[in-house]
């Protein structure tokens, strides 16, 4: 079996640590969090997959084109303007600097996916 080393923590307790303080960020600043939350960590990757991101009033206005692009800005607007917030709490967590943050989701599959690319190889095998 291969055990990794993330700055002391075992996979398992980053992965729960990066989950829990990604649905609180999601619930602060979009007043919603996720049904499910899945952390993938590979080499200098993050990947976060959610469900059920959106609000009970994005999903009563996303009927047609105008709503859900105005439901993708002003998500997308909200999540760079907190980046920072984000950007911070992973790099305390990961012990490692951010790179790249990139965000996607779908509001036909009501489905977020994070990926955040560190500077550096975040596990060293043991």
């Amino acid at each position: 079996m291969t055990e990794y080393n993330f700055t002391g923590k075992t996979p398992g307790k980053m992965k729960k640590e990066i989950e829990d303080f990604f649905k609180s960020w999601l619930r602060k600043y979009f007043q919603k969090g996720l049904r499910t939350v899945r952390v993938t960590i590979a080499d200098r990757v993050i990947v976060i997959c959610g469900d059920d991101f959106l609000t009970v009033v994005e999903q009563s206005i996303t009927d047609d084109d105008y709503s859900r692009q105005l439901v993708i800005q002003t998500r997308k607007k909200v999540a760079e303007k907190n980046y920072p917030v984000l950007k911070q709490n992973l790099e305390l967590i990961t012990g490692s600097e951010i790179e790249h943050i990139y965000l996607d989701f779908s509001i036909d599959t009501n489905t977020l996916c994070m990926t955040i690319v560190m500077k550096e190889e975040l596990g060293v095998k043991a």
